[in-house]
């Protein structure tokens, strides 16, 4: 093998070596930020996260603090389960204009598709993790 096509071996080895790590960084990075966001939305998790950052001072004042922090995570379940129901009725209503377009094959592929994904949100959305209740997924940098 001659030194030029040595060379170019070595170059694209070190690209495909180079692409290869950078797509599982990337991977890894956006593992990580979901994971956040998953702690984040279990329940409880706002309250631990903002109470590990604020660190009261006081018994007293932890209680105060959950106090708003539970009022505060009750509203926001309430909000994201009213927002959802628009939002059903707007991909219902999308699948019933569709039908009459589809023929008997993609409507059922369709149906198959769409009630995979509802067994997949009944298990809960993205933000719930797996685990005993009050149990939750340590965050980024948390031991």
């Amino acid at each position: 093998m001659t030194t030029r096509a040595q060379s170019l071996l070595i170059l694209a080895g070190t690209l495909i070596v180079g692409i290869a790590i950078g797509a599982l960084a990337t991977g890894a990075i956006f593992n990580a930020r979901m994971d956040t966001l998953r702690a984040l939305r279990s329940p409880g998790g706002m309250q631990e996260r903002i109470l590990a950052v604020i660190q009261p001072e006081s018994p007293q004042q932890a209680e105060q603090i959950q106090t708003i922090l539970s009022d505060t995570e009750k509203r926001l379940r309430e909000l994201r389960r009213a927002q959802s129901r628009p939002f059903r009725a707007v991909i219902d209503s999308m699948h019933l204009q569709m039908q009459p377009v589809l023929s008997a094959e993609q409507w059922e592929r369709l149906e198959t598709w769409r009630e995979q994904d509802r067994k997949h949100w009944r298990k809960g959305p993205p933000g719930r993790h797996k685990g005993q209740p009050g149990e939750r997924r340590r965050g980024r940098g948390e031991r």
